[in-house]
């Protein structure tokens, strides 16, 4: 897949939908809206702090007990495209789940890049399964 392939996949509305299985609102320029609404009821909304299609995009990321900012990049590589995800300003405990989120969120995201159909049912169990190794990169950490 091309940069603007996977760009497409991961700031169209519709197509974060399918992979991080929200409901999205992303205005397509700095200072533009950033919301996303799980069926639970979490949320995280900010504002567009970079927008440089199809390449990199940076928000704003509030939820009621964090504010962080979400970094991606995607640049050409020789097998198609490499994505670089960083989630700054993130607690510690917090990290275990985020990071255990994003994997299993961007495993959906590569499915639906390779044309796969990416479901909610094989979120939860990946999630939880990962879980327990990002607790152990957590307790590993250097204080």
């Amino acid at each position: 897949m091309t940069p603007s392939e996977v760009w497409a996949a991961l700031a169209e509305p519709e197509s974060i939908r399918r992979w991080l299985l929200a409901d999205a609102v992303l205005e397509p320029r700095v200072g533009g809206a950033f919301s996303l609404n799980w069926s639970g009821g979490e949320e995280a909304h900010g504002q567009v702090r970079l927008w440089e299609p199809p390449s990199v995009f940076e928000v704003d990321w509030n939820e009621p007990a964090l504010r962080s900012i979400l970094h991606i990049e995607i640049a050409a590589a020789e097998s198609g495209s490499t994505l670089v995800l960083d989630h700054r300003n993130v607690t510690s405990e917090a990290s275990i789940g985020m990071g255990a989120g994003w994997h299993a969120h961007l495993e959906l995201l590569s499915e639906l890049v390779e044309g796969g159909d990416p479901t909610a049912e094989r979120w939860q169990p990946r999630y939880e399964s990962l879980r327990p190794e990002y607790e152990q990169l957590v307790a590993a950490r250097p204080s």
